[in-house]
């Protein structure tokens, strides 16, 4: 009777421990979840609400960062054949918003935007997207859907891009551009219901911010172009970020991860923008700052070293000196848009780093001639099949030259 009354005993226990066990590991597990994504819940924090999801300190001030070089690069090109080379990406027929975006880069918001059925003056990329009238007139639907944090621009589907040409092709690629641009978040937005302002996209993106999306890079450009002085943001979920967090992020990620765009060189782009905008309007703490340069300037050396010789570097660019490397040093000429979009991609970061770790202007003048000359052989088939590279290659050429055949805005 008392081994019964025993083994009952020890087989209450072991259940005990085992719910026990349980609990600390869904807790563990919790504790892990939320760490993932910020700090912990804090429904407190300024700026959360359940309702209306106020994100923005007064300290954030209208116009973003600017985040233009601060020391000119030295390269040698002819003018005229790079005006011919950048003129060669002007967009000539009725284009989606993410393509659009590309081209913006190098032409400008200003640039008038192709519409073969519009009899009258033809408007800007800037109008179009201001104006829900326009907008819905040449997409086909409005660019902006409401939301109760503010303003959302819709991601594409690959599998539908054709039918949605008003989407963005990034998150955050609409509102990292206008940050790109100097546009104010006071800048008024017309859309079904009303009118809003940039400021209102910035809230949504905001409220929306998780670490768990593939592609981070171009929200975290616009978060760090527009969000200093203001150090912490709060998304919808009460999740609190600041920017050391994003920074250890975007260090983490693996060049090579699954969902990655443009070869991952995004994430040194973003790293090199947030950099430059703490120069400006400090928002890192100095361990996260020391450790972005060191970052940054361990693959601004490593790229140096191994630059091919037409200048260029290949697609698998980080892994340097791996036999892997040197495999994809030998693309075929069909190939050739693939250095052209690792190349631009380079070249768009690195003369946004801060002047002591910029690489030497042979570095640039060789990409510099690389891309020109891709820019120049390339048949306008191949350019609009693979216009993200080659809008890249122009908006490096521009700003190499000093933004000389840049139309002013």
């Amino acid at each position: 009777m008392e081994r019964a009354t025993q083994s009952i005993r020890d087989d209450k226990a072991i259940r005990l421990l085992s719910l026990v066990c349980i609990a600390t590991s869904l807790a563990a597990f919790v504790h892990l979840r939320l760490s993932s994504k910020g700090d912990q819940f804090d429904p407190s924090a300024p700026g959360y609400s359940s309702s209306a999801h106020e994100v923005l300190q007064s300290s954030v001030q209208s116009y973003p960062v600017s985040v233009r070089p601060l020391k000119s690069v030295s390269v040698c090109l002819d003018a005229e054949q790079t005006l011919m080379a950048v003129q060669r990406v002007m967009p000539r027929q009725r284009s989606p918003l993410g393509g659009l975006m590309h081209a913006a880069m190098v032409l400008g918001l200003d640039m008038e935007i192709p519409w073969p059925s519009r009899a009258d003056r033809l408007p800007s990329l800037k109008e179009v997207i201001y104006s829900n009238e326009l907008a819905t007139a040449y997409f086909g639907s409005p660019i902006f859907v409401e939301t109760q944090y503010g303003l959302h621009n819709r991601l594409v589907d690959p599998r539908d891009s054709r039918f949605q040409l008003e989407r963005q092709s990034h998150w955050g690629q609409l509102l990292s551009e206008f940050a790109k641009h100097g546009i104010p978040l006071t800048q008024e937005l017309t859309t079904d219901t009303g009118t809003f302002a940039v400021r209102d996209i910035l809230q949504d993106t905001v409220a929306n911010y998780n670490t768990n999306d593939p592609q981070i890079e171009w929200v975290c450009i616009a978060l760090a172009m527009y969000l200093p002085p203001q150090r912490t943001w709060v998304n919808k979920f009460g999740h609190r970020f600041h920017f050391d967090q994003m920074a250890d992020e975007l260090m983490r990620r693996q060049f090579n991860s699954d969902g990655l765009a443009c070869h991952g060189i995004h994430l040194l782009e973003a790293l090199a923008v947030l950099l430059r905008a703490d120069f400006e309007r400090p928002v890192l703490s100095e361990l996260r700052r020391a450790m972005i340069r060191q970052h940054l300037g361990k693959h601004v050396t490593r790229l140096t070293d191994s630059q091919l010789a037409d200048g260029s570097w290949p697609v698998g660019w980080h892994a340097y000196s791996s036999p892997a490397y040197s495999v994809r040093n030998s693309d075929s000429p069909n190939q050739r848009h693939l250095r052209v979009h690792v190349t631009g991609h380079h070249v768009d970061w690195m003369y946004l780093v801060l002047p002591d770790m910029l690489p030497s202007d042979e570095v640039f003048q060789r990409a510099a001639e690389f891309l020109q000359e891709s820019l120049l052989c390339a048949s306008q088939d191949a350019i609009q099949e693979h216009y993200c590279p080659y809008c890249h290659a122009a908006h490096a050429l521009v700003t190499l030259s000093n933004n000389a055949v840049a139309p002013s805005e």
